[in-house]
């Protein structure tokens, strides 16, 4: 069990949400494959260089199952870190549900978001599932779907 709550979504909610302007905005930022793949690289650097001056070891993730890019090890310490980059100077980006549950049940997750990745002005953020989780609106963007049939035939 986590030792987050993570309610479900629900529109309107009190506690406050991304408006769907926002939510637009942000989704549009990553529209840009090409762009976001370069802003992914290049805050992997910053990411890596960045752990590696603190004094850990960084090695990628074993395989894509992974919910984190990064494994840091120190003195007998792990870290998982998510690395997110953007080209956009804003601190908004986007993590599969995945990434969601890895943040709210793994107290060695780390979220590190790099905006203006590919620019002179780019800059590292360092979240903590804490931060992350109570310092930010979020919402869920997409659904998965399959055919009923399929679901089905899977049960026999």
């Amino acid at each position: 069990m986590s030792q987050y709550d993570i309610e479900p979504y629900e529109e309107n909610d009190e506690d406050g949400d991304i408006e769907d302007t926002v939510l637009e905005e942000i989704v549009a930022q990553y529209a840009d494959t090409e762009r976001n793949a370069e802003a992914d690289r290049e805050a992997q650097l910053i990411a890596v260089s960045y752990f590696e001056s603190e004094g850990w070891t960084v090695a990628k993730a074993a395989t894509d199952a992974h919910t984190y890019d990064l494994l840091c090890t120190r003195e007998g310490e792990e870290l998982h870190v998510k690395v997110k980059g953007t080209a956009d100077d804003q601190l908004r980006f986007i993590l599969t549900d995945q990434q969601v549950e890895a943040a709210s049940e793994d107290d060695d997750y780390l979220v590190c978001v790099v905006t203006g990745a590919g620019t002179d002005e780019a800059e590292l953020t360092v979240l903590d599932p804490d931060e992350l989780l109570e310092d930010f609106l979020y919402r869920p963007t997409h659904w998965a779907f399959q055919p009923r049939e399929e679901e089905t035939e899977e049960e026999d």
